[in-house]
């Protein structure tokens, strides 16, 4: 999956695949130059990895 690929994705489609690929024993770096990002890019983008899973940013509070 490309860059352009990922971004046309919606959230729940992103969350799903970042963590069916992270289950999958895939590398988190691979996984970063897989969808075409970096670790700052995916914070930006709302997700983020931690211990060998990812997880979203919740959602602003008004």
């Amino acid at each position: 999956m490309d860059r352009e690929e990922y971004l046309k994705m919606s959230e729940t489609e992103k969350f799903k695949y970042l963590n069916k690929q992270a289950t999958m024993g895939i590398n988190y770096n691979k996984i970063l130059e897989d969808i075409g990002m970096t670790k700052d890019d995916l914070a930006r983008d709302g997700h983020y990895y931690i211990g060998n899973k990812f997880i979203r940013k919740p959602p602003m509070q008004d």
